[in-house]
Protein backbone atom coordinates (compact mmCIF):
# COMPACT_ATOMS: atom_id res chain seq x y z
CA UNK A 1 0.00 0.00 0.00
CA UNK A 2 2.78 2.29 0.66
CA UNK A 3 4.48 1.83 -2.48
CA UNK A 4 0.96 2.75 -4.17
CA UNK A 5 1.00 5.59 -2.25
CA UNK A 6 4.71 6.63 -3.24
CA UNK A 7 3.81 6.20 -6.52
CA UNK A 8 1.02 8.43 -7.01
CA UNK A 9 2.62 10.93 -5.23
CA UNK A 10 5.77 10.93 -8.00
CA UNK A 11 2.99 11.66 -10.78
CA UNK A 12 1.18 13.88 -9.01
CA UNK A 13 4.22 15.54 -9.09
CA UNK A 14 5.88 15.19 -12.35
CA UNK A 15 1.45 16.70 -13.38
CA UNK A 16 2.07 19.36 -11.32
CA UNK A 17 5.25 20.24 -12.61
CA UNK A 18 4.23 19.85 -16.26
CA UNK A 19 1.78 22.06 -15.69
CA UNK A 20 3.62 24.63 -14.23
CA UNK A 21 6.13 24.76 -16.37
CA UNK A 22 2.82 24.71 -19.52
CA UNK A 23 1.64 27.79 -17.63
CA UNK A 24 4.95 29.84 -17.60
CA UNK A 25 5.38 28.88 -21.13
CA UNK A 26 1.92 30.41 -21.94
CA UNK A 27 2.48 34.15 -19.94
CA UNK A 28 6.04 34.54 -21.80
CA UNK A 29 4.42 34.38 -25.04
CA UNK A 30 2.37 36.93 -26.64
CA UNK A 31 -1.47 35.75 -27.54
CA UNK A 32 -2.18 33.09 -29.39
CA UNK A 33 0.70 33.18 -32.29
CA UNK A 34 3.01 31.59 -29.58
CA UNK A 35 5.50 33.71 -30.57
CA UNK A 36 7.50 35.43 -28.55
CA UNK A 37 7.00 39.69 -28.00
CA UNK A 38 9.84 41.48 -29.37
CA UNK A 39 12.69 42.71 -27.61
CA UNK A 40 12.82 47.17 -27.44
CA UNK A 41 15.93 48.51 -26.65
CA UNK A 42 16.44 52.13 -25.54
CA UNK A 43 19.09 53.06 -28.32
CA UNK A 44 16.53 51.52 -30.37
CA UNK A 45 13.90 54.41 -30.23
CA UNK A 46 11.59 51.07 -31.01
CA UNK A 47 8.76 49.98 -27.75
CA UNK A 48 6.76 47.00 -29.73
CA UNK A 49 4.28 47.80 -27.72
CA UNK A 50 3.29 51.11 -28.70
CA UNK A 51 1.35 50.92 -31.67
CA UNK A 52 -0.86 48.34 -29.99
CA UNK A 53 -1.48 50.94 -26.70
CA UNK A 54 -1.43 53.75 -29.09
CA UNK A 55 1.76 55.28 -27.30
CA UNK A 56 4.55 56.76 -29.33
CA UNK A 57 8.45 55.69 -28.50
CA UNK A 58 9.64 59.13 -28.17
Amino acid sequence: MNIILLVLAIVAAVVFTLAVTALVDLLRHDGAGRTRAPRSHPADQFDPYAQRFGRSAA
